[in-house]
């Protein structure tokens, strides 16, 4: 929602149709928020907390499918709820990290054959509509199992590739860390930057323009997001650090 031109009703379609905007920052926002309550609301019913949010994730996933909602970003939430419950799950259940080499390549090998045929909005040629079942449904299906295949596959290459004490893996750490800002910094700065270097340097060659371009961006939104984590409300309310 951060521009220099929006009037009301921009912001009010960036409130109701978020994908045409930070989509994943509203998303983010709203699934800590229900997780959070999912808890509370287990810990009153003195239940286990994964009863509440698994229920909370079957539920809002099912009221996709059936009513193809799409205000307020509903079909991201509802998607992406299911994969920040996995991450709980293999993060409380250990027996879910693959530690079996064969396995983890096995999975790979599957995820490639999947992704290879991936599409957002279409099923693959080779699988065929299954006779009363949703085509949203399958297709949800299809693109859930892919994630979930590379998430297992991760999962199981990480502790012993990406949890070393390397300097490799210290800046993969670190870059991780700020991602989301400098993602978000990028985007805000990248069409004034280009707008700028194309017109101070217009006869340029289109790589040089390119380079520049990205040089200054990264240097821009380093150096911003650098700025932002050094105040803890700023990191905390900008940068969602906790």
């Amino acid at each position: 929602m951060i521009g220099w031109n929006l009037s009301w009703d921009k912001i009010a379609n960036l409130l109701l149709y978020p994908d045409r905007s930070f989509w994943f920052l509203w998303i983010l926002f709203l699934i800590s928020v229900i997780f959070v309550g999912c808890q509370w609301v287990a810990d009153k019913l003195k239940i286990d907390e994964l009863l509440s949010i698994g229920l909370s994730a079957i539920a809002l996933f099912g009221l996709m499918v059936v009513f193809e909602i799409r205000l307020f970003g509903f079909q991201f939430l509802s998607y992406y709820f299911l994969f920040y419950t996995l991450g709980y799950c293999i993060h409380r259940f250990s027996w879910l990290q693959i530690k079996n080499n064969v396995l983890v390549l096995g999975l790979f090998i599957l995820w490639s054959f999947m992704a290879w045929f991936w599409n957002m909005h279409e099923l693959p040629l080779w699988m065929p509509a299954i006779p009363y079942v949703p085509t949203s449904l399958l297709q949800y299906a299809y693109r859930g199992l892919t994630a979930v295949v590379a998430l297992l596959v991760i999962f199981g290459v990480s502790p012993k590739w990406l949890n070393g004490e390397s300097n490799v893996n210290g800046c993969f750490k670190e870059l991780g860390s700020i991602s989301l800002g400098l993602y978000v910094v990028h985007l805000l700065l990248l069409g004034y930057v280009r707008e700028t270097v194309v017109s101070v340097m217009p006869n340029n060659p289109i790589w040089l323009q390119m380079g520049t371009i990205f040089i200054i961006l990264l240097v821009l939104s380093v150096g911003i997001v650098e700025m932002l984590k050094r105040n803890k409300w700023t990191a905390k309310l900008l940068l969602g650090k906790v």
